[in-house]
């Protein structure tokens, strides 16, 4: 979690922060608006910054959540042949 990949990756969370702050505020814009200059900024920006914490809250919580792991490996289950000519 205290590493530089965690929060500036391609995946990172400061990305993935960063992404959901621009798609809300072009929805925001799009929803509340049909003209991009009468909309209210403010209020633009306050949603959008909100949806932004909360995706850093959550990538948090993610990470804290995931430390017990178990990984359960399904039997093999072998075919039998029965046909021994030309697979075309």
């Amino acid at each position: 979690m205290l590493t530089k990949t965690f929060w500036f990756g391609e995946g990172g969370v400061l990305v993935r922060a960063v992404r959901t702050w621009a798609q809300t505020a072009v929805a925001a814009i799009g929803v509340g608006t049909t003209n991009l200059f009468s909309a209210d900024i403010k209020n633009v920006l306050a949603l959008a910054s909100s949806a932004a914490i909360l995706s850093i809250l959550m990538s948090l919580d993610r990470t804290t959540a995931g430390t017990n792991v178990t990984v359960v490996e399904a039997p093999v289950q072998k075919l039998q042949a029965g046909y021994e000519g030309d697979v075309r």
